[in-house]
């Protein structure tokens, strides 16, 4: 009986721990996917400055009040267009930046296959 009472006193007096654990969690990881409006290249979890800090604690609190991820993401994305995200959406325009790159590496590389094969053929000449 006492073994199992001195368990459940040590388990009671982690547990909030836990649950503050998970919360810090979920914040960095809602912060990592959101940019910070005030700073060049920096998430809302990587920014030092008091905007950044702002919306760590509006994040932290929207998850004491039960919001999921996707919730508060869409909140700041509402509030903040969709610049604020770290990764742009694939829809629309925002769809360039992620195909842009490919075809440019591709475009990039037959123009080289073109030139060695042009300057191949002067050189056999």
């Amino acid at each position: 009986m006492r073994v199992s009472t001195l368990l459940f006193a040590i388990l009671f007096l982690f547990a909030p721990t836990a649950s503050t654990e998970t919360v810090l969690d979920r914040t960095d990881t809602i912060a990592r996917q959101l940019m910070c409006p005030v700073c060049a290249g920096q998430s809302v979890a990587e920014s030092n400055s008091d905007l950044a800090r702002d919306m760590r604690k509006i994040i932290r609190k929207k998850i004491e009040n039960g919001e999921t991820d996707e919730e508060i993401i869409l909140w700041f994305q509402g509030k903040y267009g969709d610049t604020i995200l770290a990764e742009p959406p694939l829809k629309g325009f925002s769809l360039v930046a992620w195909f842009l790159p490919v075809i440019a590496a591709i475009a990039g590389g037959m123009v080289a296959v073109l030139y060695i094969r042009k300057n191949a053929r002067r050189s056999r000449g």
